[in-house]
């Protein structure tokens, strides 16, 4: 099986809305690429659907952990301070020092 790159995508798709060319004309007309006709089939309803070949927003894992609050906390953990000098800590320090709960994505300090 090929995989279908970013550039069979596009192809794809113009063949598709313009020629209104199905899975299996596409793999009997492009029989180098060795694609699935699932894929195709799947990549088709999804131009049918969609209009595009692109995943939908917000489709991914959210970043739960990596917010601004979290990033602060950590940068002044590791940070020296202006009034204390070399009262920085190691990453190791950081870690051991503070819990991260990604179903709150709050960071609790000890």
């Amino acid at each position: 099986m090929g995989r279908i790159t970013k550039d069979d995508r596009c192809l794809i798709m113009g063949l598709h809305t313009e020629k209104k060319w199905a899975a299996k004309r596409l793999i009997s007309e492009f029989l180098n690429k060795r694609w699935s006709q699932s894929s195709l089939t799947r990549l088709l309803r999804k131009i049918d659907n969609y209009g595009t070949t692109k995943r939908k927003s917000g489709s991914s894992r959210p970043r739960s952990v990596r917010t601004a609050v979290n990033i602060l906390t950590v940068d002044d953990m590791i940070c020296s301070q202006d009034d204390a000098p070399c009262s920085h800590k190691s990453p190791n320090d950081v870690l051991s020092g503070m819990t991260v709960d990604i179903s709150n994505t709050a960071v609790l300090l000890e």
